[in-house]
């Protein structure tokens, strides 16, 4: 080994040890995933959303589950690129649901199920009872299924309706029921032009069969967002002819070095 190699070897010494303290320095940042309070773990979630479906009156004797770590992509971008990383970080970690464990019960060749998110603090922030449409059930009126929702929605989750406008309704009747949706904008919480934090309930029948916590991402930024990745797509395709060039010119060197 000449004195050549061996400064090219210090040289990537050094970049490789500047590289590791750049990703420690900024993983938090980058990846905020990394610096979530986890107050539950697998277990613990799973037990809690179960509590939740028992309390509600939900038998989940016999049915399968199965739970993952999920994260909502879109309405992390839209925080990320409107807000700035920093503010969108916080706001994750501290209220607004991006990240959640989603925990599922089934059975198998069979449309119903439960599903219950629940955010790293362990606050349900999505429930979901999928039935099929023509399951039977109340024919409510939307004046009889507003209180459903609102009591499900302040004593159930814990939210108070004053911080919140009620912006839209619809009922849709089914063969043996009538559904009906709520949907709230949490008052003083806009980002960028039109986004907004929102509340959904459904009444399915005469009970709650959906509810859900989100960021509404305005149609906009999703559109304009889908152009930038369709061209980062093409180019990474095209960049990708390269590397692999590189890849076989690295493995020729490779090679050629070591019959040296």
């Amino acid at each position: 080994m000449d004195r050549r190699e061996i400064v090219w070897i210090v040289l990537f010494l050094i970049a490789g040890a500047l590289g590791l303290m750049a990703f420690l320095r900024y993983y938090d940042e980058a990846f905020p995933i990394a610096s979530l309070d986890f107050k539950l773990s697998r277990e613990e979630a799973a037990e809690k959303a179960q509590e939740f479906l028992e309390s509600a009156g939900y038998d989940i004797e016999g049915y399968q589950s199965a739970q993952i770590f999920a994260q909502d992509y879109g309405e992390q971008v839209f925080l990320e690129r409107t807000l700035g990383l920093e503010e969108a970080n916080r706001l994750a970690r501290e209220w607004v649901s991006v990240w959640a464990w989603s925990i599922r019960w089934f059975k198998s060749l069979q449309k119903e199920e439960l599903q219950v998110n629940l955010d790293p603090g362990g606050r349900v922030v999505a429930f979901v009872h999928r039935v099929l449409e023509t399951s039977e059930g109340a024919n409510l009126a939307e004046e009889e299924a507003l209180p459903i929702a609102e009591a499900f929605l302040t004593d159930v989750q814990g939210f108070s309706l004053d911080d919140y406008d009620l912006i839209e309704r619809s009922s849709v009747e089914r063969k043996a029921r009538t559904d009906h949706t709520f949907t709230y904008r949490k008052k003083g919480f806009v980002v960028g032009d039109d986004g907004h934090y929102r509340l959904r309930a459904i009444v399915k029948g005469d009970q709650v069969g959906y509810f859900a916590e989100y960021v509404k991402v305005p149609e906009t930024f999703t559109r304009d967002y889908k152009e930038i990745r369709s061209r980062a797509n093409l180019l990474g395709q095209v960049f990708s002819i390269f590397w692999l060039v590189l890849a076989v010119g690295m493995v020729v060197v490779l090679i050629v070095k070591y019959r040296d």
